[in-house]
């Protein structure tokens, strides 16, 4: 098989792909890579790997103007505007958006569309290989393939300890896993004993599980000024002074690479400035209150840029559930951990004057507040997800691996906010425990052992690569023949 591995500028992520690149080619594939920009070539090293790298910034830079106009006709009227946002978000948030001119976005998109269809038919790519789809760059390529019948391989972090999902559908995540559920549900699946076992102890312990990406992501160390001062850091400085010179309207991600480091140490300096004046604005959780609890997000990230786009603004969110909720019922808005003051001190002022609305430090004990609310109202979370299992209503308004869940109620439209939350607030929860248990059966079902860490020490990744690519290999079977055995053991 052909693959062709995404490569861009997310931390430190080369080491784990460029370990798995050299793993799949000792197995007799062929790889290939495509990068965002000459920036991300040599901050992830890949003139120094043996597989050829296409370089978007390079293609979109000197293509023929024809070819990527041809692509319009084809596409309009279509829903690709939803590909700006990741990027568009994570642009606006440090700054390096300015200055593009009107028809940027929609010449970008086409660029993309029109460089992976040809890296894809030049070199006969079977599989595309990368994380999740959390950029747009990402995104592009998953459109692509799917358009193509290429498969997408995405992998991603399990919110269930020691475990990770590859996932082939960002915008239909919770497919595989419903498919399976139902199956369960019907009968026509069994789950194993010691399967079922395991899903009891893992609910019944869940106020005391952290899903593994929370122990070691770096959102909340990379906004600290200390986590600046590294090795990495330093790497990037002079990959970027080497960069200066390039043409940076084509690096879309990443603009001048120079200023993106300034703008990233001056988020991290305003936000520690902001600390004690946010603090203010925090009000104690109440026993005696009725409350829907809702959880922020940190921004930019594909959990709200991917699977809830048009709720990236969540001040307005906020607002608009506010004044839909049921008299006599509160919103708590609880800070994030890992996103605490990078928002502006307005941003919380204006979150704490809103009427029936109380702003929920990001240090009190949040599967309390989940066990004390009435409800959830999550764009996606674990917040929801760990509702769902403590038997409570969860709101949904983006989209996520456990929306079939019976007691999830999507949110979509404002003008019907105060109408569900009403309706739903007052009407019965399914509380079979056979239905959590098989929900986390069938998740586990469909997810695979290991510990998927990309900063992890070499020595560990050389450890978790083959083990990721066994899964790839099993996945890619599994969607050509049809599932395999279920249990425990099947990994």
């Amino acid at each position: 098989m052909n693959f062709l591995i995404l490569s861009n500028n997310a931390p430190d992520y080369y080491r784990f792909f460029n370990k798995l690149a050299d793993k799949i080619s000792d197995e007799g594939h062929k790889v290939f890579y495509a990068v965002d920009s000459a920036y991300s070539s040599e901050l992830n090293k890949l003139p120094d790997t043996r597989f050829q790298a296409y370089l978007f910034s390079k293609f979109w830079e000197s293509s023929d103007r024809s070819a990527i106009d041809s692509n319009a006709a084809r596409f309009h009227g279509s829903s690709l505007n939803l590909m700006h946002i990741p990027d568009y978000e994570r642009a606006s948030v440090f700054k390096f958006s300015a200055n593009r001119h009107d028809c940027y976005y929609d010449d970008l998109i086409l660029a993309l569309i029109t460089f992976f269809e040809h890296v894809i038919v030049k070199e006969n790519i079977d599989v595309v290989l990368y994380e999740n789809v959390s950029n747009t760059f990402a995104y592009a390529a998953w459109f692509v393939a799917k358009s193509m019948g290429i498969r997408y391989v995405g992998l991603y972090v399990s919110r269930l300890p020691g475990r990770f999902e590859i996932v082939d559908d960002p915008l239909n995540e919770s497919s595989i896993y419903k498919s399976s559920y139902d199956s369960i549900r019907s009968g026509d699946v069994d789950v194993p004993a010691d399967l079922r076992e395991w899903a009891s102890s893992y609910i019944d312990n869940i106020e005391s599980v952290i899903p593994d990406y929370m122990k070691f992501n770096q959102l909340e160390k990379s906004n600290s000024i200390a986590s600046y001062i590294t090795m990495e850091r330093f790497h990037k400085l002079v990959v970027g002074f080497r960069r200066r010179k390039d043409n940076h309207e084509f690096s879309f991600q990443v603009g001048n690479p120079l200023s993106l480091s300034l703008q990233m140490v001056l988020r991290s300096v305003l936000r520690n400035r902001r600390m004690a004046s946010c603090k203010k604005y925090f009000e104690e959780p109440m026993t005696d209150e009725k409350y829907f609890l809702y959880p922020l997000h940190y921004h930019p990230e594909s959990s709200t840029s991917v699977k809830a786009p048009l709720c990236i603004d969540e001040l307005s969110v906020i607002r608009n559930l506010a004044f839909s909720l049921p008299f006599g019922y509160r919103l708590y808005v609880k800070d994030h951990p890992s996103a605490f003051a990078l928002p502006t001190i307005d941003f919380y002022r204006q979150v704490a004057d809103l009427p029936n609305v109380k702003f929920i430090s990001s240090t009190e004990n949040t599967k309390l507040l989940i066990k004390r609310s009435e409800a959830i109202i999550t764009l996606t979370s674990t917040v929801g997800y760990e509702g769902v299992l403590l038997n409570k209503r969860v709101f949904l308004l983006g989209s996520d691996a456990y929306e079939f869940h019976p007691n999830v109620i999507r949110l979509s439209d404002p003008q019907e906010y105060h109408t569900l939350l009403s309706y739903w607030i007052n009407q019965p929860l399914v509380n079979d425990p056979s239905v959590n248990e098989d929900l986390i059966a069938a998740y586990y079902m469909n997810t695979h052992a290991g510990i998927l860490n990309f900063f992890e020490s070499d020595d560990k990744l050389d450890m978790l690569v083959p083990k990721v690519l066994k899964a790839i290999f099993k996945t890619l079977r599994v969607q050509e023949n049809g599932r395999e055995e279920y249990g425990m053991g099947t990994d």
